[in-house]
């Protein structure tokens, strides 16, 4: 017990110094935010486990059924980590609905909830003398909605053209956890299943740590030659996206332009945020941006559904949460202004 103890601390510590390292400012991206949101989630459901083992869950029953709804969090967080690689690099309205499943959860508790420390004592033993149909509810839905998500995931995978192999050593991570949680969901929960358990979301959180610390260290800054070739690099990427209308591909990508310009992926990453201080999707929401906003100008009765199409967003709700993002308003906001200043 004192190793499980130890094992299990030492995964959450681990977890909460990870997640405040992705949160700094220098060092907070979108994929970031979503991975250090992971770690709380682990960090937590850890916690969960070293109060039901070390019996502090009999002294504070209060505590019982309080981690069920966040684990209805694992799968849209893999989920939206997958979708950073490919064209995703902020949340817009309509993602609210991965919530729901969280949402339902908890109004499902509430009786539990509002029971008496009494009644959380005995259901509590319940639970660990003779079993509960509550748990294996519970659990066979968590472990089915990971699954979809898994299953979602993998939908993602085949379209992304970068980082595949990053993306998809990920999603092995999670089905290894998947897998162990469906392990101890079926045969006995015993203690050598625990162990098992915590030693492979360690391995997991720093592997996934590695990873994601490797798209957000920062870059040694370029030599004066190389400053030069990334010059160069980007004037030919500026001619690709706007002379020659690669922006309206709604599946551009960094591979689309190593494929159409002849230059390494990593190099042409290395321009981007060199010359503009802002990394691929950032960049290319930027000047898709840009581009709305002239079109918005001069042709003030294009449909801005069709503006969105024209400049290479597949949907009207993405291309309004990239365009507040970098104008501060809508684009309907921002086409009467500017209707107003030119009368």
């Amino acid at each position: 017990m004192s190793f499980l103890l130890l094992i299990t601390s030492y995964t959450i510590i681990q977890s909460l110094l990870l997640a405040i390292r992705f949160l700094i400012p220098k060092h907070r991206t979108f994929r970031g935010q979503i991975f250090a949101s992971l770690l709380v989630l682990i960090a937590m459901d850890m916690a969960n486990s070293l109060v039901f083992f070390t019996d502090i869950m009999t002294e504070i029953p209060h505590l019982l059924r309080i981690q069920t709804p966040l684990t209805f969090l694992y799968g849209p967080l893999l989920y939206f980590i997958i979708l950073s690689y490919h064209q995703k690099n902020t949340f817009i309205k309509k993602d609210a609905i991965h919530l729901l499943p969280f949402l339902i959860i908890i109004l499902s508790l509430i009786p539990i909830y509002l029971m008496s420390g009494n009644e959380k004592y005995g259901y509590l033993q319940t639970m660990i003398n003779s079993g509960h149909i509550d748990s294996i509810i519970y659990g066979l839905l968590r472990r089915m909605h990971i699954l979809f998500y898994l299953l979602m995931s993998l939908g993602v995978i085949k379209n992304i053209k970068t980082n595949r192999q990053t993306v998809i050593y990920i999603w092995i991570s999670f089905l290894g956890i998947w897998l162990i949680s469906m392990y101890r969901f079926i045969f006995d929960f015993d203690l050598s299943s625990v162990y098992l358990d915590m030693i492979y979301i360690n391995c997991v959180v720093i592997y996934l740590a590695f990873v994601i610390t490797a798209d957000v260290k920062p870059k040694q800054s370029p030599k004066a030659e190389e400053k030069k070739e990334l010059k160069i690099i980007m004037e030919k990427i500026n001619s690709y996206l706007i002379e020659n209308e690669g922006l309206k591909d709604n599946l551009l990508s960094i591979s689309t332009l190593q494929k159409e310009l002849k230059i390494a992926d990593y190099k042409i990453s290395r321009a981007i945020n060199f010359n503009t201080g802002k990394h691929f999707f950032d960049y290319i929401n930027q000047i898709r941006v840009n581009k709305a906003k002239e079109i918005l100008k001069a042709r003030p009765k294009m449909r801005i559904e069709d503006i969105a199409f024209e400049v290479g967003y597949n949907s009207i709700s993405v291309f309004n949460t990239a365009f507040k993002k970098v104008v501060h308003m809508s684009p309907r906001e921002f086409r009467k202004l500017s209707t107003s200043e030119n009368r």
